[in-house]
């Protein structure tokens, strides 16, 4: 009847392509540097997931596999929201989460850094008040639950 079911994976390379991508644009805007290829920047991302992986199921990383990966967009990629790449970057480091040297890894650093980046450029954000005071929030008179 089917396959085991598993609740860690490999990620796509377009995930990983999304990050990168993502990278790309924060060197762009000057918020950081990089002194790694695009290519072995996904290559970092993806060793990440494979030692995931490997601590929760004792897979070995797949040298072979990380060879082969090569940074690609697509136009998908290229037109996801903030809010797509953000739920991207959080697809990502559950997968790659699960290895004893995530909190201090590079991964999970970069994913930090984009992550606050892209927040900055959800619709609306930029709009939205720079704190709440009770007097605003007394004066607009409307209470709305999340």
């Amino acid at each position: 009847m089917g396959g085991a079911i598993v609740s860690a994976f490999l990620v796509d390379r377009a995930c990983i392509s999304a990050i990168v991508m993502v990278a790309q644009r924060h060197v762009r805007d000057g918020a950081s540097s990089f002194n790694v290829s695009p290519d072995d920047l996904g290559r970092m991302l993806w060793r990440e997931n494979m030692l995931s992986l490997g601590s929760r199921y004792g897979d070995p990383v797949d040298e072979e596999a990380l060879a082969s990966y090569h940074f690609g967009l697509t136009s998908a990629l290229l037109s996801a929201s903030p809010a797509a790449l953000i739920k991207n970057l959080h697809c990502y480091a559950y997968q790659a989460c699960e290895h004893d040297g995530w909190e201090t890894s590079d991964a999970k650093k970069l994913c930090d850094r984009l992550e606050s980046w892209l927040v900055h450029r959800l619709p609306g954000y930029d709009k939205a008040p720079w704190g709440f005071s009770d007097a605003a929030s007394e004066a607009s008179g409307k209470v709305t639950q999340l």
